[in-house]
């Protein structure tokens, strides 16, 4: 079981909420986290639709008073990729991101067709960064500012900055925070 986990900022994604939870335990190995976080060092985070959530829920302190659910719905795009789909598929793209694998997710949902399928880089704001040090001593990852289609922050009105590469899925873990260095 984790002795803590932090608590979510306002609009944070769950990939940032990982990411701060390597960078506040002070590890060098990306992995050691996933493993402590998930039970699984060689599982591929995805920065969209996430897996592996009834694996974390179990892990969090009794404390901390989260479920699967609450994290679906405060701590990812859920509800964005969701919007237009009938109940059986909300409840089933639940249960995926609740278990062990989210293959084929994007196309159950029908997003592989669209443009929202396609590459997406995690983005920030600089204002916004600016903003969350103030209030909160870190930067974060907004999920406003991860959602497909996004390329202008809807509270300062300013192109988003990406990150040079590619990160919706990291292979074998790598979590970067908006303040880190590319």
């Amino acid at each position: 079981m984790l002795r803590f986990f932090p608590a979510s900022f306002f609009d944070e994604t769950l990939y940032s909420r990982m990411a701060r939870y390597h960078r506040l335990t002070g590890r060098k190995d990306d992995r050691a986290s996933l493993h402590e976080l998930i039970g699984v060092h060689t599982h591929v985070i995805s920065s969209e639709l996430p897996s592996q959530l009834a694996a974390l829920v179990a892990r969090l302190p009794p404390e901390a008073n989260y479920s699967a659910e609450k994290v679906i719905h405060e701590n990812t795009p859920f509800g964005y990729f969701t919007a237009f789909v009938n109940a059986d598929r909300r409840a089933a793209v639940k249960v995926a991101m609740s278990g062990a694998s989210v293959s084929g997710l994007k196309m159950f949902l029908g997003l592989t067709a669209s443009r929202l399928g396609g590459k997406n880089y995690l983005r920030y704001c600089p204002h916004c960064n600016e903003a969350d040090l103030v209030t909160y001593g870190q930067a974060y990852w907004h999920r406003v500012h991860q959602l497909p289609g996004v390329w202008v922050c809807p509270i300062h009105e300013v192109p988003l900055y990406a990150l040079r590469t590619e990160v919706r899925q990291l292979k074998r873990l790598k979590l970067p925070l908006p303040d880190d260095p590319d």
